[in-house]
């Protein structure tokens, strides 16, 4: 029997300099790397075969006298010299040595070439690739080991602030069933070096003919102390492979990076190489309106979590939990990071921000929705679900949250006010539903960024997370308040809130300001019940300090204002465009109507204070002439202490106008509704109110030609979610002009649609026809104007007309 081959020996490893950089001249070393293995048996006839992978250690070392390398792994011992460079596989980013008697039996080592630009060639960190195969009969036993080496940064050197963002390749290896194959792809690699994390996306080209690619990813967490990052590495390129990554920093402060993964599909598929990339200075995003960079952002979201049965949400609980945002520009994909987990979701597109996002990673019950039409601010709502083991009911926990890019704390303001207009979204578990109810609304925050007082509100409107035929969604409709505090040193408020609707809902909530000055903000909250109940949410919201003017009462104007005014001559059956001036200095008010017939009926009259007289309880009497016309009536004082009705940014005026013109004299009542209108931005997007106020106007009954005063009261339900009203007025009437008690005439309804400037529509009460043209006052629309007509016949056979004004508040 021959006697057995003798073991290589290990030669003894030359003196061991330091290189700074990979580019020649090195000196002799012994390099840290970090590995990584794939290997793979196969039955070649057959056309099958099992796959393994391991992160096993590779001596590599430079002996700089023979320019050779010598590889050590799993026992074996393999030098490769410059007289085993194979020139013809060689090109200008590799070096590819070759060792053994044919293509069947050799050992590969492939060697990524030094430089300072270009893919695959990097000046700190370079990729070694030893590959070998081995044929016997049907049978193939191959291998390949992947390395990163190269200048390693000193852990001191490893920054521990900030951000970067690096360019990578991908080199690799994939064997499914017998067939072994090499891959390559490119992608971006980013580091939050202040919290450790080291997110990585990329593409794995595998269809050059059709552009159809495949996908690489990982999440690791870099060491708090010393130069190593580990974490997850995910493929989705020739089937679906997960495992893990070790990487380092290279270079003098972290300039390049280089990592060694594995990857298993099953036990045929498996996959491992590495990853390089030097740094590229790719500056983060100043704001979503033009994403064209890779950023991370940071948010804590409200996280709620609850038992989903057959019958009811239970088990409801909310909490903080901190939450690590990557963006991928390239992919417009997300990497999600908690402290217990993190999952990958497919992207919308390059530069897409906005969309419904699908997991790769983590589990197919992943969700993940970005929303918000802001600049410098997004809400994000990530939902998870499991199965309950032996039951059909699901864990699910929702964590929504608000990221962007936040006002530097020198950014945020420290005078004046500020408003707000919100876009509220939230979610609640509530035991009084079958399923969760989701909601959203929209509202108003005010800050006195002087004081640092903050208050919040906002109409909610709900709707049941069920979308099963057979049955109707539950709905329901609620308000979210709060009172909170900015910060005088940082950027961040917090507060207290309570939320209805589902429930009697406290909480809290917290956020900060975002955009250079503060533009816009986002928070979020969660409230509980006290009986099983959760809810959470976010807020976002965008600076509009127009809102602010429509909050000043008309008793604290100071500068003059115009107003427009929702105006009705009895006998019109339609506005009379007219104007009236405040002049808070003089006291007066100018009253300017347009002509409305051909006889020129319209009237320019400035009201001041030498005008007064006595009016009723409640208003300010005027009296004046002013050429061919007399004005004798008054103005309802706005004010809380007002006994007819207390109201802040409406009023009305009731006149009689006298006109003593060459050809015709008359007389007209003229009664009108004025004030401080509400802004587009402040009108509710969601919830319902209520009002209630007076009625006053005129009108006729006949065959008998009684001209009759009316007045009333009036009540008023909108729902701003879906932008409907209905309505009432309960009249009264006496003769005009008698001091007899006014006598029932009748309530009458409308109903009709709500507008961004009003409300409008028609008499819904059987028999009768007329119409209403309202508008909204003050913030939140919080006072109410409208004209309005109505007629028909009464129970005894009388035909009516009446017209005239209601102006009323919320409830």
């Amino acid at each position: 029997m021959a006697n057995p081959p003798t073991p290589p020996t290990t030669p003894s490893p030359p003196p061991t300099g330091t290189n700074s950089s990979l580019v020649a001249p090195l000196l002799s070393e012994t390099f840290t790397n970090r590995n990584a293995e794939v290997a793979l048996t196969a039955d070649v006839a057959a056309g099958t075969g099992t796959s393994t992978i391991a992160q096993k250690p590779l001596n590599l070392v430079y002996d700089a006298a023979s320019g050779s390398y010598t590889l050590t792994a799993n026992g074996r011992t393999l030098v490769f010299g410059p007289s085993d460079i194979d020139q013809a596989r060689s090109t200008s980013t590799l070096t590819v040595y070759v060792k053994g008697t044919s293509n069947a039996n050799s050992d590969t080592l492939t060697m990524t070439k030094a430089g300072t630009s270009g893919r695959f060639t990097y000046r700190y960190v370079g990729g070694a690739f030893w590959e070998r195969s081995l044929v016997s009969g049907n049978t193939l036993t191959a291998s390949a080991q992947s390395s990163v080496y190269g200048a390693v940064t000193p852990n001191a050197g490893v920054p521990r602030t900030g951000a970067a963002s690096y360019a990578i390749d991908l080199i690799g290896y994939v064997t499914s069933q017998a067939n072994p194959f090499g891959i390559t792809g490119s992608g971006r690699l980013d580091v939050d070096f202040a919290r450790g994390l080291v997110v990585a996306n990329g593409t794995i080209p595998m269809s050059p003919a059709t552009g159809f690619s495949g996908s690489f990813r990982s999440a690791a967490t870099l060491s708090s102390t010393s130069n190593s990052f580990t974490g997850s590495f995910n493929i989705d390129a020739f089937g679906s492979y997960s495992g893990t990554i070790e990487g380092l920093f290279f270079g003098p402060a972290a300039d390049e990076v280089g990592g060694a993964w594995t990857a298993q599909e099953s036990a045929t598929g498996a996959a491992s190489g590495v990853i390089l990339g030097r740094r590229d200075g790719q500056p983060g995003n100043v704001s979503f309106a033009e994403v064209r960079n890779n950023d991370y952002f940071y948010s804590t979201a409200s996280r709620l979590d609850y038992r989903q049965t057959a019958t009811t949400p239970q088990n409801g609980t909310v909490a903080d939990a901190p939450l690590t945002i990557q963006y991928n520009a390239a992919s417009g994909s997300y990497t999600l990071v908690t402290p217990d987990r993190s999952v990958v979701f497919r992207g919308g597109g390059a530069n897409v921000v906005n969309g419904s996002f699908m997991a790769l990673s983590g589990t197919a019950n992943d969700r993940l929705s970005v929303s918000g039409t802001g600049t410098y601010v997004r809400a994000g709502k990530w939902i998870s679900s499991a199965n309950v083991p032996q039951s059909s009911n699901l864990d699910i926990r929702l964590q929504q949250f608000a990221f962007g890019m936040p006002t530097a704390t020198a950014g945020v303001p420290r005078s004046g006010e500020g408003a707000y207009v919100i876009d509220v979204a939230g979610s609640a578990a509530d035991g009084d539903y079958p399923n969760r109810m989701d909601f959203s609304g929209t509202g108003l925050v005010r800050v006195n960024f002087g004081s640092g007082a903050l208050s919040l509100s906002s109409g909610v409107n709900y709707r049941e997370d069920w979308f099963t035929s057979g049955r109707a969604a539950f709905t329901a409709n609620g308000q979210l308040s709060g009172t909170g505090t900015l910060s005088s040193s940082a950027n961040a408020f917090n507060g207290s809130l309570t939320l209805s609707g589902v429930g009697a809902y406290t909480g809290t909530f917290a956020g900060q300001l975002f955009g250079p000055a503060g533009q816009e903000l986002g928070a979020t909250f969660k409230a509980t019940d006290g009986t099983g109940g959760a809810a959470s949410g976010t807020i976002l919201g965008k600076r509009d300090d127009s809102i602010l003017a429509a909050e000043v009462g008309l008793t604290d104007l100071g500068v003059t204002t115009t107003f427009s005014v929702g105006a009705a001559r009895i006998g019109q059956t339609s506005d009379q465009q007219t104007d009236l001036t405040y002049n808070p200095a003089a006291g007066s008010y100018r009253i300017n109507t347009l002509p409305y017939d051909l006889t020129g009926r319209g009237f320019d009259v400035t009201l001041g204070t030498g005008d007064r007289t006595m009016g009723p309880d409640g208003t300010t009497g005027y009296d004046k002439v002013s050429g061919d016309v007399r004005l004798t009536g008054y103005l309802l004082n706005p004010g809380p202490n007002n006994p007819r009705l207390a109201l802040t940014y409406a009023s009305f005026g009731d006149f009689m106008v006298t006109y003593n013109r060459t050809g015709f004299a008359s007389t007209d009542r003229f009664l009108f509704h004025y004030g401080i209108p509400t802004t587009g931005a402040s009108l509710p997007r969601s919830g319902v109110a209520n009002y209630s106020g007076l009625v006053l106007g005129q009108g006729r009954f006949e065959p008998i030609s009684l001209t009759t005063d009316v007045t009333g009261t009036s009540a008023f339900q909108i729902d701003f979610g879906a932008m409907t009203w209905t309505g009432s007025l309960a009249l009264r009437g006496a003769p005009f002009g008698s001091t007899a008690t006014p006598g029932t005439i009748g309530t009458f309804g409308y109903s009709g649609q709500v507008a961004t400037n009003g409300f409008f529509g028609n008499a819904s009460t059987p028999g009768t026809f007329g119409s209403l043209m309202g508008r909204f006052y003050g913030p939140g629309a919080a006072e109410i104007g409208a004209n309005w007509n109505i007629g028909g016949t009464d129970p005894n056979g009388q035909r009516f007309e009446l017209q005239g004004i209601t102006v009323g508040r919320k409830n």
